[in-house]
């Protein structure tokens, strides 16, 4: 049985480090920029899309707080088919998937073959993310040692050297961590207090959304009226947008999640 790794959306999508492939010419393993060998993920976020239909090829989108995963099913794999049909985006989802090679394109050196998916609810989504984050961690300690000592493991300074890791590259992978767990934490444990202006704007959009949302404009409208400010309006829907307490349908509309 194929290893199943945790990676960050952005982890992945900013690979381009390929190993050679096994008995697949199309199923070789991935190396991420934090040294995760990926050739099946195991991934949870929100699913904010599906085009296609059963019977011919699906794509699918799936964002964890870092980007998003890029998933698609091809007509015969039924079982998946039928299984992503029958969810309506914006739904929680953990999902397993294959990395497939798209060929020489280094930007994106992989998609998704989606295997199984699941709606789940936030908890899941949020435990998922702190563990990745964990393991992403333990990960980037070990190649910042490298870049210390000079002494690792094959795999550890080959991804240093791919990568041309350094300091800053740590650093910035560190704060990918930790913004990560910080969305996640900021949802589970409800940290928004009495008269944050992201409360306010999350108490307008909840009773006037409706069924087909809010326009932004009618938000900041009725929120100006409460003694907020335009900016602040906007940075209030950009938090909750990242944080997946609500979505944007269409251009400029806003609904709750």
């Amino acid at each position: 049985m194929e290893p199943v790794s945790r990676v960050f959306a952005a982890d992945l999508n900013a690979s381009s480090l390929v190993l050679e492939p096994g008995q697949d010419p199309d199923r070789r393993t991935v190396m991420t920029p934090s040294a995760s060998p990926c050739t099946l993920l195991y991934l949870a976020g929100v699913l904010l899309e599906v085009n296609g239909r059963k019977g011919n090829l699906m794509h699918a989108r799936v964002a964890d707080p870092t980007g998003a995963f890029e998933m698609q099913v091809s007509g015969t794999q039924q079982e998946s088919a039928e299984l992503l049909s029958i969810l309506k985006p914006p739904a929680f989802v953990t999902a397993i998937a294959g990395l497939r090679m798209t060929g020489r394109n280094l930007k994106t050196p992989c998609i998704l073959d989606l295997r199984e998916i699941r709606e789940t609810d936030r908890t899941v989504r949020d435990s998922w993310v702190i563990r990745t984050g964990e393991l992403m961690f333990e990960r980037i300690i070990g190649l910042n040692d490298v870049l210390s000592s000079g002494t690792g493991s094959p795999a550890q300074k080959m991804v240093i050297g791919h990568y041309h890791h350094n300091r800053q590259t740590i650093r910035e992978m560190a704060e990918m961590i930790r913004g990560a767990a910080t969305m996640a934490g900021s949802v589970s444990g409800g940290e928004l207090q009495a008269g944050d202006p992201v409360l306010d704007v999350l108490g307008i959009i909840r009773e006037n959304g409706g069924e087909n949302g809010v326009l932004l404009d009618t938000i900041i409208l009725i929120a100006l009226k409460s003694g907020l400010q335009a900016d602040q309006v906007k940075k209030a829907v950009e938090t909750l947008l990242v944080e997946d307490e609500c979505y944007q349908p269409s251009k400029g509309v806003i609904k709750l999640l």
